[in-house]
């Protein structure tokens, strides 16, 4: 594989590909506060889609999180109460 994304496996490249946690790390190179980073990774998505449910800690809120770093590297997440490393 040579590292790029290409729609329907053919020859067009896609408009670009990168898991969350990379996202959340360009986002905060280039000087954006880390409440804003995750909010925009978290919440911002769940209100676009619908859900009013996930996407923040607070009372009546599933409890999904994920737990951070100081390099800003996932270490881990909670799923439903359970640990998903």
């Amino acid at each position: 594989m040579d590292g790029t994304q290409r729609v329907n496996g053919g020859e067009t490249l896609s408009g670009g590909a990168c898991h969350l946690d990379g996202s959340v790390r360009n986002l905060a190179s280039i000087g954006i506060p880390t409440e804003h980073v995750f909010r925009m990774a978290s919440r911002t998505p769940a209100e676009r889609i619908g859900i009013h449910t996930i996407g923040r800690i607070q009372a009546g809120f599933e409890a999904n999180l994920a737990a951070w770093d100081g390099t800003l590297r996932c270490r881990f997440t909670l799923v439903g109460g359970k640990v998903c490393e």
